[in-house]
């Protein structure tokens, strides 16, 4: 990556990289030999491997938001949202699988990440277990027997 002037983030993921380039243009050059740059300009983004570099589209909203100190959930998965808050915060931070499919949408800030646990909690069935101080799981939240 070679910043042209510019202001963008980089999300690191397992087999790719991806830029989002609020102003200016950031120019991408794959490793691999003969892989052509490309330039990506201020409100597009694109995913770069080794081998090459998708083409630019639009920006998502959420990475400008990211810039913000903001994680916006736009009809998003659980296990998702759950995935890119733990980026955001020290130890470990854990979805369960049977309420990963669940779906949200809101805007939470970033600053205070126990804050949007508890907000999870109170508008979704979960419940955040702290099995230690760094280590925070969510899960289902259990019912109370019918007497």
């Amino acid at each position: 990556m070679r910043a042209l002037g510019t202001r963008f983030s980089v999300l690191q993921q397992d087999a790719a990289t991806q830029v989002t380039v609020f102003e200016g243009a950031v120019e991408l050059q794959p490793k691999a030999a003969g892989a052509p740059a490309l330039i990506v300009h201020a409100g597009q983004q694109s995913r770069m491997s080794r081998d090459g570099a998708s083409p630019p589209a639009d920006a998502d909203s959420a990475r400008q938001a990211w810039s913000q100190g903001l994680l916006l959930a736009e009809n998003i998965r659980l296990a998702d949202f759950i995935a890119e808050l733990a980026r955001h915060r020290p130890g470990y931070l854990g979805c369960a699988p049977e309420i990963g499919e669940l779906r949200l949408v809101g805007a939470y800030e970033l600053g205070d990440t126990d804050h949007v646990l508890a907000a999870l909690e109170a508008t979704l069935p979960v419940r955040v277990r702290r099995v230690l101080p760094w280590w925070v799981v969510v899960e289902a939240r259990q019912e109370p027997a019918a007497r």
